[in-house]
């Protein structure tokens, strides 16, 4: 049976409590999981919408001129120490707004953003598809979205490129639009493959709800 969204959310906060009590490894995973993207966030511009943003540390790579608004259901990301982590991360950003609430009911007029975040936020919703028309309501025609996701299943072409990504590294070819895994290198692709090979159920982390790719594009 599917664990409750208030179960899921309570393992979520649980795991980020026992994180933080070593702020270096905090730091340190942070910067990991956010780099990837930060071509990406240092081109946005005007009001950004940090859906399930937590502490605002994507905060980190937004233009200073950028106005930084989040949203997220945890009161967590208020105390200490993650203020802290994010002034270890980046200078503090006087115009971010913190308001709590969930993405199914985004609380901002029809139009009002110009790129919308949702890193390693949609795993943790209650209602996935009922988020997408919230950010699709709330984002500006044109805007941008970065979208992240947790465990979803690979393709088959996905598998295949991140095996020929690390034989290339390996080969000090390293490629010009690198695929981000979590671990990327080619235990991961094999390990990829004989699950799909025996069709056995992806792994799922106990707070993420399975979302796969037909799922996402449509």
């Amino acid at each position: 049976m599917q664990a409750t969204w208030q179960s899921r959310q309570s393992l979520m906060e649980e795991w980020y409590r026992e994180l933080v009590t070593r702020p270096d490894d905090a730091v340190a995973a942070m910067l990991y999981e956010l780099r990837p993207h930060a071509a990406f966030l240092r081109g946005l511009q005007g009001r950004i919408l940090d859906v399930g943003g937590g502490a605002g540390l994507a905060s980190m790579f937004l233009p200073p001129e950028a106005d930084l608004f989040i949203i997220d259901p945890s009161r967590i990301w208020m105390d200490e120490p993650w203020p802290g982590i994010r002034r270890r991360l980046g200078p503090e950003r006087a115009e971010t707004g913190f308001t709590l609430g969930v993405g199914e009911e985004l609380p901002f007029r029809d139009a009002s953003f110009d790129a919308v975040l949702c890193l390693w936020t949609f795993n943790h919703a209650a209602d996935p598809p009922r988020c997408m028309d919230e950010i699709h309501r709330v984002l500006k025609p044109g805007g941008k979205v970065l979208l992240v996701l947790e465990d979803m299943e690979p393709s088959w072409p996905d598998i295949l490129r991140l095996a020929l990504q690390e034989v290339n590294e390996a080969r000090g070819r390293p490629p010009r639009a690198p695929l981000y895994w979590h671990q990327e290198n080619l235990e991961t692709a094999k390990t990829g493959a004989i699950h799909k090979l025996l069709g056995r159920k992806w792994p799922l982390q106990d707070d993420h709800l399975p979302i796969s790719r037909r799922d996402l594009e449509s």
